[in-house]
């Protein structure tokens, strides 16, 4: 979500640079702003993309998405074995309440480290 932001806040903050510099120039000559003033702001919104660009690089929200996205799966799958009772968590019926739990928790703790 994070990256669909910070993409979001960069294409807009590009918008504003070229529009700035195209009705900059497409004014009439009395009414546009002085040389300084201009140069100010689009340097602002150059240093604001940046930013923004820095931001991006600095939190990777894509990477550490998709790592979650891994350890959430895991979970899901030991889930799903327990439930069915299925791979590490095969055991007997008479074996069931004395093992099965116990090999559920080992199968969790060792996806999760």
């Amino acid at each position: 979500m994070m990256s669909h932001v910070l993409f979001a806040l960069q294409a807009a903050v590009a918008i504003v640079t070229t529009s700035v510099t195209v009705i900059n120039f497409e004014k009439a000559e009395g009414t546009r702003p002085s040389a300084v003033e201009f140069s100010r702001i689009v340097f602002t919104l150059a240093l604001f993309s940046s930013l923004v660009a820095g931001i991006n690089a600095f939190t990777n929200p894509g990477v550490r998405w998709r790592v979650f996205e891994e350890h959430m799966c895991k979970i899901e799958t030991n889930i799903w074995r327990f439930r069915t009772r299925t791979g590490l968590l095969l055991v007997s019926s008479a074996m069931y309440c004395v093992c099965c739990h116990a090999r559920s928790r080992q199968s969790l703790t060792r996806s999760l480290t």
